[in-house]
């Protein structure tokens, strides 16, 4: 069977109030990605979720009952036609899950019953492994034998050594505690702005500014970028006492979403767990064959969704970041494209990130920005680049595999047209309008 390739053109993302309104599609649930020439639709398996909420320090109870609420918003709100977006089953000790070390019992089946697993403020988790060893086993299987995505909230990142893979694998950011709660700067991470799971996010209500963003590799500065969106959001900037940015343990494992510029929290974050550009916030991570990320904020709705200095921000943001992560986490099922099945979906690169196009069944990629085209197959291709007389200014012609821009210095300021025809296909044309000053 023969599948077309794609026709790439510009997306808006999708800015909206999750609360009020959402994209009940964004990228992170459903997207294209072209794989060996082809249109690949990837949909997020997310259908069920589970749930576990107990604790056995800090019990909580605020932000507890504000993310189980979302959980239920969130499930409604992206779902359709009278269906939720998925089921949650939960596993929850008394008093909305604040009742310190009561015991709550799951199994490894509880947990393979949903893709992704939510730890709602579970402080002190890593004492599951002395408390309950069968169920840190399941854990643990779930995440790197089974796959299963784990999302953690707050109080679950707490703790120390008591669980191995707690402390390497799930959570290995070495907690040493924390300090009085406070305002500080967050923002995306700048080399991963377009990532599926921050579509949307931090922009509104944002304030720009110049923040931290890496380390010369040669000089070991500090490097800053400027003109960023930031937003204030009250935490208690957790005292992490290893810096997965630069622990090479972690270099092809994570990916870093949201940072925070640490520079100027005075006595809420000791000199010491403040890394030189940039304290990481939010994280993907991969686990064994499993995904997980974290989230700090927590304590209570003053950090999530409650208006001012917290995550949501009054945009919609909290819901938004955290239905797309669990989209993402849940992993993905893929089909080829065929006919007009995936037009209109956006464009994802393999690095995950928004390319900014949507996806339209053809047969030529046509560059937008540039006058250019990519073939992805051996066959035959007539590129023809005209004014508006219809000249030919320049061609190329040839057959196979090819990525290739024409030279727009040497155009003259106007209006052209670029036609490309691949094999007995159709000829795709594009308008370009450009602007060489003193031409």
């Amino acid at each position: 069977m023969n599948f077309k390739s794609a026709i790439l053109v510009p997306c808006a993302l999708l800015a909206v109030n999750a609360i009020a309104q959402v994209n009940i599609n964004p990228a992170a649930r459903v997207h294209v990605r072209i794989v060996n020439g082809n249109g690949v639709k990837y949909t997020s398996k997310l259908t069920n979720l589970v749930e576990l909420n107990f604790t056995f320090g800090n019990g909580h109870l605020e932000g507890k009952q504000v993310i189980d609420a979302s959980l239920t918003r969130i499930a409604k709100n992206y779902g359709a036609a009278g269906k939720d977006a998925f089921t949650i089953k939960r596993f929850a000790s008394s008093n909305s899950g604040a009742a310190v070390g009561e015991q709550v019992q799951f199994t490894l089946t509880d947990l393979l019953a949903g893709e992704v697993i939510v730890n709602n403020n579970l402080s002190y988790l890593p004492q599951l492994n002395t408390k309950n060893a069968a169920e840190a086993t399941a854990f643990e299987t779930a995440v790197k034998t089974n796959g299963r995505g784990v999302l953690g909230f707050h109080g679950s990142g707490d703790g120390g050594g008591e669980w191995p893979f707690y402390t390497n694998e799930l959570h290995p950011v070495s907690y040493h505690g924390h300090a009085t709660r406070t305002p500080g700067p967050v923002y995306k991470d700048v080399s991963r702005e377009k990532h599926i799971v921050l579509e949307g996010i931090l922009e509104k209500n944002t304030t720009k500014a110049t923040v931290p963003d890496g380390v010369d590799a040669t000089t070991g500065a500090e490097k800053l970028a400027t003109n960023v969106n930031t937003r204030n959001m009250t935490n208690e900037w957790y005292q992490f006492g290893r810096n997965l940015l630069t622990d090479p343990k972690f270099t092809t494992l994570l990916t870093p979403l949201l940072k925070y510029d640490p520079r100027n929290l005075g006595d809420a974050l000791p000199e010491t767990y403040r890394y030189k550009g940039g304290n990481v916030y939010t994280f993907l991570l991969k686990v064994g064959t499993g995904r997980v990320s974290y989230v700090p904020a927590g304590h209570q709705d003053d950090e999530l969704t409650a208006p001012g200095t917290t995550f949501d921000g009054g945009t919609g943001d909290y819901d938004r970041y955290v239905a797309q992560t669990l989209f993402y986490l849940a992993g993905y099922k893929t089909e080829v494209c065929a006919g007009t099945a995936c037009d209109g979906l956006p464009v994802v690169g393999a690095d995950e990130m928004l390319t900014g196009q949507t996806y339209k069944g053809t047969t030529a990629l046509i560059n937008r920005a540039q006058p250019g085209f990519t073939s992805l197959f051996d066959r035959g291709y007539d590129a023809r680049l005209t004014d508006v007389q219809g000249r030919i200014v320049e061609r190329k012609t040839g057959k196979g595999k090819i990525d290739f821009e024409f030279d727009r210095s040497q155009l003259k300021s106007g209006v052209y047209f670029l036609s490309v025809k691949l094999g007995k296909a159709p000829a795709k044309i594009q308008r370009y309008v450009i602007s060489n000053p003193g031409r």
